[in-house]
């Protein structure tokens, strides 16, 4: 009875000693070329990064609260494996690991506030590009306001500032990139704004658009008071 009972308590003591050893089994991990990653959490989505070369031909993936996947691949040469799962699916992507002398089509820019702001607020402009895929992001910031000495048909830009984007962070999917540029008008105007995303002598327009500066005490210039504005009508009306 002793030998029974000492046996139990040698078999509760193991596994109360090693809650790592049993927690690793169930880990979501990443198999892929006799190597198992784990899969990183983070703001939802589950995302697990390896490098593939051509012989590796599949993948699979799973475990803890993730369900089981496998999938084949096929790649021509070395790339970035990305998985990530969320809100149920699991999603991969195949990105280039080093230069390749092409730019993905799947970029895109965005700002934050959008529409016009007041002088002096901070402006983030957030551009998202495929992983590994681009070596910079160029924004080019057109000042499109006049002067009060200048002609309202004046087609003389102020200013143009051609500034390199920081690259800051990955994405929560794992999938893309985050690029970063801010700053602050100082004065009542109008901005266009442009994008590049280059890989060598390649490059690919990220967006476009457009940032009003707006004062509620602005001023209206001299050679504006008393005029006569036109604007270009693209209407064409009805024929009878």
């Amino acid at each position: 009875m002793r030998g029974i009972i000492s046996g139990l308590l040698v078999l509760v003591l193991l596994l109360t000693a090693s809650p790592s050893y049993v927690a690793a089994q169930t880990e979501p991990v990443l198999n892929v070329g006799g190597v198992s990653v784990p899969f990183v959490y983070r703001d939802g989505y589950y995302v697990a990064t390896a490098t593939v070369a051509p012989q590796i031909t599949s993948f699979s993936a799973g475990g803890g609260s993730l369900p089981s996947f496998s999938q084949q691949i096929s790649v021509q040469e070395e790339r970035l494996l990305v998985v990530s799962y969320h809100d149920g699916q699991y999603r991969f992507g195949l990105y280039p690991v080093a230069s390749d002398g092409a730019v993905g089509e799947d970029v895109k820019l965005a700002r934050y506030p959008e529409g016009a702001v007041l002088v002096g607020t901070e402006v983030t402009f957030y551009a998202y590009t495929p992983r590994r895929d681009v070596s910079k992001v160029v924004l080019t910031l057109t000042d499109r306001a006049l002067d009060d000495e200048q002609a309202p048909t004046s087609a003389k830009p102020k200013n143009v500032a051609n500034v390199e984007m920081v690259k800051v962070a990955e994405s929560s999917d794992g999938f893309y990139d985050v690029w970063v540029y801010k700053f602050s008008a100082t004065s009542v105007t109008w901005y266009q704004y442009t994008a590049y995303a280059y890989d060598g002598a390649k490059r690919r327009k990220v967006g476009e658009g457009r940032l009003t500066v707006y004062d509620p005490a602005f001023k209206t210039p001299d050679w504006m008071k008393n005029a006569i504005i036109y604007q270009k009508c693209h209407h064409i009306p009805d024929l009878p």
